[in-house]
């Protein structure tokens, strides 16, 4: 019996340290994505803030340019958004599951 309640203890706690480095794995990618993303935003506002060159480009190329800078500076801010909420909230969920607040 004892040598049995030591098997069972010792997979339980691999399986917890596996587990924690999966967290662990998560959370450091998600991190990494926040990180890119926030230096590709400085970019794109780099770009936004940047005037037009001399002469004027046609009004459509400039709309074009303006609308496709403008939706990369938004989707990275989500993406900023989302990847710091997974790395806040993540870890706590997975731990204690959607019915852990309870």
């Amino acid at each position: 019996q004892l040598y049995k309640n030591e098997a069972v203890t010792g997979v339980a706690k691999d399986a917890v340290e596996i587990r924690q480095m999966e967290l662990d794995w998560y959370t450091s990618n998600y991190s990494n994505m926040s990180a890119q993303a926030s230096l590709l935003a400085g970019f794109s506002f780099s770009q936004l803030s940047m005037g037009m060159p001399q002469p004027p480009p046609p009004w459509i190329l400039e709309f074009v340019y303006m609308t496709l800078t403008a939706t990369a500076i938004g989707l990275e801010l989500a993406t900023i958004l989302c990847s710091t909420f997974l790395c806040v909230w993540g870890p706590g969920l997975a731990l204690k599951g959607p019915e852990g607040n309870r």
